[in-house]
């Protein structure tokens, strides 16, 4: 969960900090991709960042540590967001992961409740 707020919360401090930071931008065809590729953060030690930030990748880090299940979904969602710039685009693409998080969770949830209906029945 808080792998999910701290992606929510970079893209407000990436656009207070571009102009700072330099982040690569692609022109294509008219339109301005900026391109931030987060696990750069994470090895340089947030250079650049604000000290909250440094310390919530610090706390997301040892979560991640504690809960190794987890590394393949922050993965994911690095790797989706890494070309992202578009705050709205992020949050579509945050709400997609957490959307299919839930189904998958409503669905093992429901075979739970159809397992505990058939005992109950017997």
């Amino acid at each position: 969960m808080l792998a999910v707020w701290l992606v929510a919360r970079i893209p407000p401090l990436f656009l207070e900090q571009a102009g700072k930071r330099g982040g690569d931008v692609i022109h294509d065809q008219g339109v301005a991709m900026h391109y931030d590729d987060f696990a750069t953060c994470r090895e340089t030690g947030g250079t650049g960042e604000h000290r909250e930030i440094q310390e919530l990748i610090r706390q997301r880090d040892r979560f991640l540590s504690d809960n190794p299940d987890l590394v393949s979904t922050q993965e994911e969602i690095d790797r989706l967001l890494g070309t992202t710039f578009d705050p709205v685009l992020r949050l579509e693409i945050l709400f997609m992961l957490i959307s299919d998080k839930i189904n998958e969770m409503r669905d093992i949830f429901e075979e739970v409740l159809n397992l505990a209906s058939h005992i109950a029945a017997e």
